[in-house]
């Protein structure tokens, strides 16, 4: 999940997919008790007296939080809250003095606690970050999190090369058993590499662009915008801060000819790294069409990362959306390196909001339109219950008039923080159904909740 958020705005919350938990990730799902739960348009959940200002999930995490406007933190609380993510049995949150903290799985140190502890059960501080937290991402069983300079730090699982060290650090534990040199608490990442000047855009040449490059100002980098994935990670670059201590004119020269670079790094499967073939990445590495096509966006550059379960999104100044992986599990055809997705910029869509869930990418745009496609087995794409799947952009006409504020997608659900600032916003979301108390009634009685 990641937004152009605006924390001027808020709304009230609106959820797409299943509300129960249990049934999410099963081959087969009973037609009668599981799917009364399933929401297969997108409804508004029963706290239309409080508005919320952002909604988090990921592709990994059947759970979400929600932050009100005034910083206190829901989880489907008492403490102020900046941002917040989800992992599939880990969450974190930033609070508003940006010290880090963490609970639930701890299994492979996804925490970033210090450590060994498989379940964290209550909130704890995270260790090893030596400034305050802006932002933070986490994957199935890893985080990742920029200080307020934009320096990046990562934790837990090392499996695929997600925490960019550089390695795995695979060995044998057992005959028929490994493990890898994952992390229990958070450390600095500079490894950025790249593929070279020489890597070709438009041939699969494996030879070629499994070469890596450390990069000489690595150590420089700073990062705007962080998303995970499943087992993999994407983050923007931000200017440097090098540029702001020379004079306002260069450094307004600078910032003009500034064009950043995207890196990629963890689990390559489906080309959600963008560089063209399916490899792992245990560096972060520079996508080589925002580095050799600079001059294109330049002038309508990379700024917000997204990324579903096996796919990867970035949004650009102007609203375009790039994309590249797969997020449907029939036979289409991965994407192994970014395109434009001509549907939305072709047609005058401007997109505000990106976010993908395990097989489904929903964006919203300016003017309140959503668009879905991807695998939806429990309504997680809003279509209706006559419409499970899509393989192309589609519109969402249930938030037809809906301003999207905050957008997220789980693993089996959607999430929307609609705008509700007046009168139009107000008659757009009594257009929208609303979740009774009866059904969250019988899913505590049927999860045992209410015993």
């Amino acid at each position: 999940m990641h937004n152009n958020n605006n924390n001027n705005k808020s709304g009230v919350l609106v959820q797409a997919g299943t509300l129960d938990a249990s049934s999410v990730g099963r081959i087969k799902v009973s037609s009668s008790a599981q799917r009364s739960f399933d929401l297969s348009l997108p409804h508004v959940l029963p706290v239309r007296n409080i508005l919320f200002r952002e909604v988090i999930s990921s592709c990994n995490a059947a759970h979400a939080l929600a932050i009100d406007v005034n910083g206190n933190l829901y989880g489907w609380g008492g403490n102020v809250v900046k941002t917040a993510a989800v992992g599939k049995y880990h969450s974190m949150m930033i609070d508003s003095e940006g010290e880090l903290f963490a609970v639930g799985g701890n299994k492979v140190g996804q925490c970033g606690v210090k450590s060994n502890i498989e379940l964290i059960t209550s909130w704890k501080a995270c260790v090893g970050i030596e400034s305050n937290v802006s932002q933070i991402a986490c994957g199935e069983a890893f985080a990742v999190a920029l200080d307020e300079d934009g320096y990046m730090y990562t934790a837990g699982s090392s499996e695929f090369g997600q925490t960019g060290t550089g390695e795995t650090g695979e060995y044998f534990v057992a005959a028929n058993k490994l493990a890898f040199a994952n992390s229990i608490q958070f450390q600095k990442q500079q490894g950025f590499h790249s593929g070279g000047p020489n890597e070709n855009l438009y041939k699969a040449d494996n030879t070629l662009n499994k070469k890596k490059f450390p990069l000489d100002d690595a150590r420089q980098i700073r990062l705007a915008s962080i998303a995970c994935g499943k087992h993999h990670a994407i983050a923007i670059e931000a200017p440097s801060s090098s540029s702001s201590s020379s004079s306002s004119s260069s450094s307004q020269q600078q910032q003009e000819q500034f064009s950043p670079r995207v890196f990629t790094w963890g689990c390559g499967n489906y080309g959600c790294l963008g560089h063209g073939i399916q490899a792992d990445e245990y560096f972060p590495r520079s996508i080589a069409i925002f580095s050799q096509q600079a001059t294109v966006f330049r002038n309508n550059p990379p700024v917000t990362a997204a990324a579903g379960a096996t796919c990867s999104m970035v949004l650009t100044q102007s609203g375009h959306v790039y994309y590249w992986g797969k997020h449907k599990s029939n036979n289409a055809e991965s994407v192994m390196r970014p395109q434009l997705l001509n549907e939305l910029a072709h047609n005058g869509h401007v997109a505000s909001h990106a976010a993908g869930g395990n097989q489904s990418v929903v964006i919203a745009t300016q003017n309140a339109v959503t668009i879905a496609w991807g695998q939806g087995p429990h309504g997680e794409l809003g279509l209706g219950k006559a419409k499970k799947s899509s393989s192309k952009p589609i519109f969402v006409s249930a938030l037809d008039k809906c301003r999207c504020v905050s957008l997220a997608c789980g693993y089996g659900n959607s999430y929307w923080i609609v705008q509700k600032e007046d009168d139009d916003d107000e008659a757009a979301i009594q257009e929208l159904d609303t979740v009774s108390d009866e059904t969250f009634l019988e899913l505590e009685e049927k999860s045992g909740c209410g015993k």
